[in-house]
């Protein structure tokens, strides 16, 4: 997305960002159901609070920190293509204007 192998316009950066987001939400939903299921019926307690258990902890937090970093980072591609699509909007809007008054000056 960040770096196509082809050249994309704007408008199909923008869902493209877009999709990739609302993937990456759906994970988080899904990772959350797990976590919470992970905490109401399979939180190990004493002995069974092994090294495994923690290290598997520590990777579902890793996954869930990953997770929000991509959301992030696809929201803020997302916003950047968007703004690009809005200032193309006005820049074009401002040339037929433009064009529209020089054609008249020029018939003057």
């Amino acid at each position: 997305l960040i770096a196509p192998p082809e050249k994309m316009k704007s408008t199909d950066r923008l869902v493209s960002a877009m999709d990739l987001a609302d993937d990456i939400r759906a994970q988080k939903e899904i990772h959350q159901a797990k976590q919470q299921q992970w905490e109401a019926d399979l939180t190990p307690v004493g002995k069974e609070n092994t090294d495994e258990a923690k290290k598997f902890v520590s990777r579902m937090e890793a996954v869930a920190s990953t997770l929000d970093a991509l959301e992030k980072e696809a929201d803020g591609e997302a916003a950047k293509y968007g703004n690009d699509i809005v200032f193309m909007a006005e820049f074009s809007n401002a040339r037929n204007i433009f064009m529209g008054w020089i054609e008249s000056a020029e018939e003057k």
